[in-house]
């Protein structure tokens, strides 16, 4: 039996007008419903927008000294944040796909690195983040278990991580204002998340001493997906049956056809069902390590 063909944006419209009495939809009636498309991401994200199919994780690099940072411009919710550390610090000779040539003189031994991860801290490539599988102690060259977001190259700085520092939960912006660290140089132990003109903004206290890696895991907005995109690919298929009836119900307001109401009725009870299989609980609400000081202290 053959592998049925994965849903599009074009399909799910097309599908949905079909069975509203449109037989035959005209490119003028898809682009129409590709915008219903939109609205349903609008709709979901509003009511649901905690779910496992928008988990994400992107890496960035902490500066010494600096204590804001701008949060991923996909960001809707925060599931942690953590600081990445190593000893093995220095500039990668070469990168491909899914390897990186360490620096000529690094001593480290295939006992140590492979299984640890490795951070590109800067050049090109930077905040590409993955494990390692293989290493040469002769070349030096390091293979990853995941190709590269951007492949490293010559001059691309690295980090192996030893060890990982989870931030916990974030506290409220006036209690790191009153922290009696807050204006000291050391490893982060707190963050606050703060609003701004677009995403947000996240705040590390004390401020950095070095620079860390940064691993930030948060929910994806699902309004900034493309409607061809991948991810919206899966969310297509997974949820195939809630996207299709909300762009027949809103054919049918369109047509100002009587089912609209009984339709709409259908459709909302499928968003509320969609975010009941799907919201995990024990993700969003953090479940980490006892904070390393208590700010009232």
């Amino acid at each position: 039996m053959a592998v049925p063909t994965a849903p599009t944006a074009t399909s799910i419209c097309t599908e949905a007008l079909k069975r509203a009495s449109v037989t035959f939809p005209t490119t003028t009636q898809l682009t129409r419903a590709a915008g219903w498309l939109e609205e349903i991401k609008r709709d979901i994200s509003r009511n649901k927008r905690y779910l496992k199919s928008l988990f994400s994780t992107t890496y960035g690099i902490a500066t010494i000294g600096k204590s804001k940072y701008g949060l991923p411009t996909s960001y809707a919710g925060n599931l942690s944040i953590t600081l990445l550390d190593g000893v093995n610090i220095c500039t990668a000779q070469a990168g491909a796909s899914n390897t990186v040539t360490l620096a000529s003189g690094e001593d480290i031994t295939d006992d140590f690195i492979i299984g640890k991860h490795i951070l590109i801290t800067s050049g090109t490539g930077v905040n590409s983040y993955s494990q390692c599988t293989a290493y040469n102690e002769t070349t030096k060259v390091a293979t990853v278990a995941d190709t590269w977001a951007t492949n490293p190259a010559s001059g691309s700085g690295y980090m192996v991580v030893d060890i990982t520092y989870p931030l916990g939960d974030p506290i409220p912006i006036g209690d790191i204002d009153n922290a009696i660290y807050a204006t000291s140089k050391a490893r982060p132990l707190v963050y606050a998340i703060l609003g701004n003109s677009t995403v947000g903004d996240i705040y590390l206290y004390p401020a950095p001493d070095k620079a860390y890696g940064i691993e930030y895991r948060y929910y994806l907005n699902l309004q900034t997906l493309d409607l061809t995109g991948t991810l919206m690919g899966t969310l297509y298929q997974d949820y195939f049956d809630v996207f299709t009836q909300g762009v027949m119900a809103k054919q049918f307001q369109e047509d100002d056809d009587g089912r609209a109401k009984n339709e709409f009725a259908i459709y909302w009870k499928m968003v509320a069902n969609m975010g009941a299989d799907e919201f995990d609980r024990d993700n969003f609400i953090t479940h980490s390590a006892e904070p390393a000081y208590s700010v009232d202290d």
